[in-house]
C-alpha cells in the first residue's frame, strides 16, 4: 500500500478555493538533476529515474518506490513476555542469544546422546545430574533426607544419604544403603540356613541336612560319589553304561540286570515326578536282601542300590520293596523281541509268494527289527505272527510299526481272537499299538499286510516291525 504526500511550497502560480481551501489543480515539475544545497522537505523530478524525489533531511528518497520493504530494524514490536525489544530485529537477536544460553546447558550429538554434563533442577530441592564422561546418573531430592541421591551405573543402582531410622520408616520396597545392610543382615546364606521341605524319605528341613541325609544313605550302599545319569523312560538290561552311576528317571520303566558286570560293579537308582523303577533279575540272577524276593521297586524320592557281590548275584539296598514282575513277555526270541532280542525271524511268517521275511537293522529299539518287503508286483501279501493260547485268555498284544514304502499297508484280519485291528494304515515313522485281545482258539495270527486286496503292490513295498510283546492278563 503506497501513500505519498507532497508539501509544496508555491513561489508563484495560481490556485483556486474550494470550501475555504486552496487546492491545486496541476503542476508541472521540470525534469533537472539532484538540487544542491537541498532543504528538508524540497522535491523535484529526476530526469535520468524518471521519478520524484523528496529530500527528508539526511538524503533523497524515491518517493515511487514502495515504502513496504522495511528493515527488520523499521518493523516495530511489541513488547511481550520475556522479550523486550521494541522492533523485530531486536526480538530476533534477544531469541538467539537465550537459544546459545541453552545450547551451553544441553548438547546433543547427532545420536540425540547427551555428552556433555547436565544438571535439571526445578528449584524445590529435586534435580538430575547427568554425568556422560563418568556413566551415571543421579536422583537428588531434599524431601527424602538432607542429601539424599539415588544414583544409576551401568551395573549398579545406589542409594546415599538415608539414616537407618529412615529407611526403616519407609518400610518394604525401599532401596537400602550398605551401611544399613551391614548392620541388619548378615550377607549370603548357608546351606544350612535355607529351608528344606520334607519330602519322601528325606525328614530333613535344611538343605544341608538334606544333603547330608542322601549322603549317608548312598553310603551306606557303597555308591557315594556316582555320576549322575538320566537313564531315560524306556524298559531296558542295564549294562555298563548304568553300572558305576546315580540314575534317574522321570517315567516309570523296568530294568533287566544280567550276569554281564564284572563283580563289584554297583548302581543306585531313584526315581522322580512320582514314578517307579522297577528292577528285575534275568534268568538265572538272584538278588539278595531283605524282603527281596525275585524282584524290587523304588519309589519317588527313594534310594535303590545293586551290588555284584559274586557270579550271578548281587546285594540289594536302599529304601526298596519287593515286587512280583509283570507276566513276561510270551514272544519267542526274534529280531521284533524289545529286551531279549535275537538275529532270527522265529515265530514269523509270509503269504503271497512275492514277499520276502528278513531281519533288518531299520529298527525301533536295539539292532533288529522284522521285515517284510515285496520281490515282486503283487497284491495280497502279508507276514504274520502266529501265536498259541488259551481259548478265553485275555491277551494284550502291543509293538510298534511302520511302513517304508507302499500305498496299501495295513494291519487287518486278525485270526483266532477278537479285539485286534480292523483296517489301520500303517505311517512312515514307528508308531506304538496296544491291542487287548480274547482267544477264541488256541491257534491265533496276527496279520501284517504289505498290500491289501485293492490293486496290485509294487516292487519294494515294506513293513517294519519292532519292539513286540504279548502279555497274558490275569
Amino acid at each position: 500500500m503506497k501513500k505519498i504526500i507532497y508539501t509544496i511550497l508555491l513561489m508563484a502560480g495560481s490556485y483556486s478555493f474550494a470550501q475555504g481551501y486552496p487546492q491545486m489543480e496541476t503542476m508541472t515539475l521540470v525534469p533537472q538533476n539532484a538540487p544542491t544545497n537541498p532543504i528538508e522537505g524540497q522535491v523535484y523530478y529526476d530526469i535520468g529515474q524518471k521519478a520524484v524525489f523528496v529530500y527528508n533531511g539526511s538524503g533523497w528518497v524515491n518517493s515511487f518506490e514502495d515504502t513496504d520493504n522495511q528493515t527488520a530494524a523499521e518493523v516495530v514490536f511489541t513488547p511481550s513476555g520475556p522479550i523486550s525489544a521494541v522492533n523485530v530485529q531486536g526480538a530476533i537477536d534477544e531469541l538467539g542469544l537465550e537459544k546459545a544460553a541453552d545450547a551451553s546447558v544441553i548438547k546433543k550429538s547427532t545420536s540425540n546422546i547427551i555428552s556433555s554434563d547436565m544438571s535439571i533442577s526445578n528449584g524445590s530441592g529435586f534435580g538430575i545430574d547427568f554425568e556422560p564422561n563418568s556413566s551415571r546418573m543421579t536422583f537428588s531430592a531434599s524431601q527424602f533426607g538432607s542429601n539424599t541421591n539415588l544414583e544409576l551405573k551401568p551395573n549398579s543402582l545406589q542409594v546415599y544419604g538415608l539414616s537407618n531410622a529412615e529407611i526403616d520408616a519407609v518400610g518394604d520396597g525401599s532401596l537400602i544403603t550398605k551401611g544399613y545392610a551391614d548392620a541388619n543382615y548378615s550377607g549370603d546364606q548357608t546351606a544350612s540356613e535355607v529351608s528344606f521341605t520334607p519330602n519322601g524319605s528325606i525328614a530333613a528341613t535344611t538343605v544341608q541336612a538334606a544333603i547330608e541325609e542322601v549322603r549317608d544313605e548312598a553310603s551306606l550302599m557303597g555308591v557315594s560319589g556316582l555320576i549322575v545319569n538320566d537313564i531315560g523312560s524306556s524298559d531296558l538290561i542295564i549294562t555298563a553304561n548304568e553300572f558305576g552311576k546315580f540314575n534317574t528317571s522321570s517315567s516309570t520303566i523296568t530294568l533287566t540286570v544280567d550276569n554281564s558286570q564284572p563283580i563289584n560293579s554297583k548302581a543306585v537308582f531313584q526315581p522322580i515326578g512320582g514314578n517307579t523303577i522297577y528292577v528285575v533279575p534275568a534268568s538265572g540272577v538272584t538278588f539278595i536282601g531283605t524282603d527281596i524276593e525275585e524282584a524290587f521297586s523304588v519309589s519317588e524320592n527313594n534310594l535303590g542300590g545293586i551290588f555284584k557281590i559274586a557270579d550271578n548275584t548281587y546285594s540289594v539296598s536302599g529304601n526298596v520293596e519287593a515286587y512280583t514282575p509283570p507276566p513276561s513277555n510270551l514272544l519267542v526270541l526274534n529280531a521284533s523281541h524289545p529286551t531279549d532280542e535275537a538275529n532270527s525271524t522265529n515265530g514269523w511268517g509270509t503269504y503271497g509268494g512275492s514277499i520276502d521275511l528278513s531281519v533288518d537293522s531299520d529298527s525301533y529299539v536295539g539292532s533288529y527289527a522284522i521285515k517284510g518287503q515285496l520281490n515282486a508286483n503283487a497284491s495280497v501279501q502279508r507276514i504274520h505272527y502266529n501265536f498259541s493260547g488259551e481259548v478265553g485268555g485275555v491277551y494284550e498284544v502291543r509293538f510298534r510299526a511302520k511302513k517304508g514304502q507302499g500305498t496299501n499297508v495295513y494291519m487287518n484280519l486278525w485270526s483266532g481272537c477278537t479285539g485286534g485291528p480292523s483296517v489301520v494304515p500303517l505311517t512312515s515313522s514307528y508308531s506304538e499299538y496296544v491291542y487287548t485281545i480274547t482267544a477264541t482258539s488256541a491257534d491265533m495270527r496276527f496279520d501284517f499286510w504289505v498290500h491289501t486286496f485293492s490293486g496290485s503292490g509294487s516292487l519294494g513295498d515294506n513293513i517294519f516291525v519292532d519292539d513286540f510283546t504279548i502279555l497274558k492278563q490275569d
